[in-house]
C-alpha cells in the first residue's frame, strides 16, 4: 500500500466496483491465523443448538446468532445461515489518494483511542435441510468501513455496476475479498462506491461509534445509529424492506443499481 501505483488501483477498485481481492501471501501469520480459526470456527458450530444458544447475547455484535433471524435471499423465506461474533494504515492512503484535507481525512474518523463497531464474524451456511424454508443471506450493503472476508466456499454474488445482474466472487485460499462499507462511502462523500452483495446457495463471499455522516436519503446519523438500524431492517419482511433501501445503502433498487 505504500506504493503509489498501487494506492491508485485499490482507489480505483474502491471507486468503481467497492470490492477487490486482497492478497495474503507474505502478510505475517494471516493464513495460518485464518486456519486456526477455521479450525475452532468448526467445532463452534458442530455443536447442539441449545449448546450454542448458551452464547446468545441478543446483541447484533457478540454473540450467538442462529439462522433464521433476519431475511433471507427468496422472497417471504428466511436466512439460512448463523453466525458467531467475536484500518487507520488504509484510511490514510486512501485519504492521499483523494486528495482530502484535515477535518475530512477518513483516518480522523477511525481514531484509535475512540471506541468503534469493530467486529470479527464468523458465519457459518449449514447443509440445506428441506423441513427449514431459508437460505443465504439477503442483499445488502456492509456496515463499516472495510469488510475483509476470508471465506474458501462459493456462495457470494456481487451486483454488477456493468451488467446491472449478480456475478459469483471466486474464493480462494490465499487471498481475502474486500468490500467498501456504507461508513466509508458516506465518510467520502460518495466518491468510493459500496458492493451490494449477497450469499446464495450454490446449487442455485468498521468507523467510530460516534463518527457522523450523511446518508443516502440525506438523513445525518451516527455510525452506532446506522448500524443499530440496518440490522433493525434486516429483521423486517421482504415487503416492509422494499418500502426503502436502506439495506443496499440506497444504491439499489429491485436488483439493479441505482447509483
Amino acid at each position: 500500500m505504500g506504493d503509489h501505483d498501487e494506492c491508485m488501483v485499490f482507489l480505483k477498485a474502491c471507486q468503481t466496483q467497492g470490492f477487490m481481492y486482497f492478497g495474503l501471501r507474505g502478510c505475517g501469520t494471516i493464513l495460518k491465523d485464518w486456519e486456526l480459526v477455521q479450525m475452532h470456527m468448526d467445532k463452534f458450530f458442530d455443536q447442539p443448538l441449545e449448546v450454542k444458544m448458551q452464547d446468545d447475547c441478543q446483541s447484533d455484535t457478540r454473540g450467538y446468532e442462529p439462522y433464521g433471524t433476519s431475511t433471507g435471499v427468496h422472497y417471504g423465506e428466511k436466512d439460512g445461515f448463523e453466525s458467531f461474533k467475536c484500518i487507520q494504515f488504509i484510511a490514510v492512503h486512501l485519504s492521499n489518494a483523494l486528495g482530502l484535507e484535515d477535518g475530512s481525512r477518513l483516518s480522523e474518523f477511525h481514531r484509535e483511542n475512540e471506541p468503534c463497531l469493530s467486529t470479527l464474524s464468523m458465519f457459518h451456511y449449514p447443509k440445506q435441510d428441506p423441513s427449514f424454508q431459508g437460505s443465504g443471506h439477503n442483499k445488502h450493503t456492509d456496515l463499516g468501513s472495510l469488510t475483509f472476508l476470508f471465506s474458501q466456499q462459493w456462495g457470494l454474488q456481487v451486483l454488477s455496476p456493468n451488467s446491472n445482474g449478480w456475478i459469483w466472487v471466486e474464493p480462494s485460499s490465499t487471498h481475502a475479498v474486500i468490500n467498501v462499507g456504507g461508513s466509508l462511502r458516506f465518510l467520502s462523500r460518495y466518491r468510493l462506491e459500496s458492493a451490494v452483495h449477497r450469499v446464495v446457495p450454490t446449487e442455485h463471499i468498521r468507523a467510530e461509534s460516534n463518527a457522523q455522516y450523511t446518508d443516502a436519503t440525506g438523513c445525518k446519523c451516527w455510525a452506532k445509529a446506522w448500524q443499530d438500524t440496518e440490522f433493525d431492517v434486516f429483521r423486517q419482511s421482504h415487503a416492509e424492506q422494499e418500502l426503502h433501501s436502506f439495506t443496499t445503502g440506497g444504491m439499489e433498487k429491485g436488483d439493479v443499481l441505482v447509483s
